[in-house]
């Protein structure tokens, strides 16, 4: 809820007595603690955990700190080497970085692939087949693109299929879950 959204809520939720408008206090400090000033950042899983890591081994205080991240950016420690390479790419980045140190962050939807099989192992040769998993994430065989499983990064390196045999298909225009 952002600043608007609980002034209309505060009208919504008023009573009046001899036509002066009444809100409880109680009822007022729900809505403002409902109002989210600056939304959570959204950032590469990698680069908030990252990052959730370094703000935990770094608390020692509020001042300074974000001026301490900054230089170990800077400085690309180990510790921060996937935030480091997020930063370097833009400046709009580095600053995601800081608001996500001052606001939060929550994980941008990961982009996902179906793993398309070799040709040679189809059925038949117009017909395209696809891995799929079982309940253990076992590979448990191939299919249509309908029953197939569709893939993070992570796991396709996980079970090699970023290899060459493999063709990587895009999943598009479908809601990513995290």
């Amino acid at each position: 809820m952002n600043k608007e959204e609980a002034k209309k809520q505060i009208d919504v939720d008023d009573a009046s007595i001899n036509g002066v408008k009444l809100i409880t206090t109680r009822r007022a400090k729900e809505i403002i603690d409902a109002i989210d000033d600056h939304p959570k950042v959204k950032l590469p899983r990698e680069v908030g955990e990252e990052l959730d890591t370094w703000i935990a081994n770094n608390q020692d205080g509020y001042v300074g700190s974000i001026s301490d991240l900054c230089g170990s950016l800077w400085d690309q420690i180990q510790e921060l080497s996937a935030t480091a390479t997020f930063t370097n790419k833009s400046e709009e980045n580095y600053f995601k970085v800081i608001d996500a140190y001052r606001y939060g962050w929550k994980a941008e939807p990961e982009s996902k692939w179906y793993v398309q099989t070799p040709k040679e192992w189809w059925a038949q040769p117009d017909a395209p087949e696809y891995m799929s998993l079982d309940q253990l994430g076992v590979v448990s065989g191939i299919g249509s693109k309908k029953l197939a499983d569709k893939f993070t990064r992570a796991e396709l390196k996980k079970y090699h299929f970023d290899s060459g045999i493999f063709t990587l298909v895009p999943v598009e225009n479908e809601e990513v879950s995290q």
